[in-house]
């Protein structure tokens, strides 16, 4: 239920809206899924709750929203782009990364990808030179993904 008062101490500063059954096991933002307490009371039952649990939660709530294209925070993959907090392909940097795919299966060290994407006008996202250490984590997750 959303109060303007901590239900376990009074206090009507800082609330917060702590979930009875966490999001990431199914429990929803309604009114009777929350509680309203204070930063301390909030801390002090996260932390008897969830004592070696939090980090459990944490992932498996990101887990979720990864599952579901969903932004989990943090930088996006090259590749891909955010949209909101959706996540979707970027057609360009797909693209680069079929070329780059390309040219290391026909022989091409990294530093020579590097030095032929640069040729091309083709810019890595900080739109400096290509670096082979991105080159080679470009290909090592491309390698992970499943086929489309």
């Amino acid at each position: 239920m959303k109060l303007d008062f901590c239900v376990a101490c009074g206090d009507d500063s800082e609330i917060h809206f702590h979930h009875l059954v966490p999001r990431s096991r199914g429990g929803s933002d309604s009114e009777k899924n929350l509680l309203t307490l204070c930063p301390v009371c909030h801390g002090r039952i996260h932390s008897a709750r969830y004592k070696n649990g939090h980090s459990e939660l944490t992932k498996a709530g990101l887990a979720r929203r990864k599952a579901l294209g969903l932004s989990t925070g943090g930088r996006v993959a090259y590749g891909l782009q955010r949209k909101g907090s959706h996540i979707s392909p970027c057609k360009k940097e797909q693209k680069n990364i079929e070329l780059i795919v390309k040219l290391r299966g026909e022989g091409l060290a990294l530093r020579a990808i590097c030095r032929a994407l640069d040729a091309k006008g083709i810019k890595p996202r900080n739109g400096h030179k290509w670096n082979h250490a991105v080159i080679s984590r470009i290909i090592a997750a491309h390698k992970k993904r499943p086929p489309s």
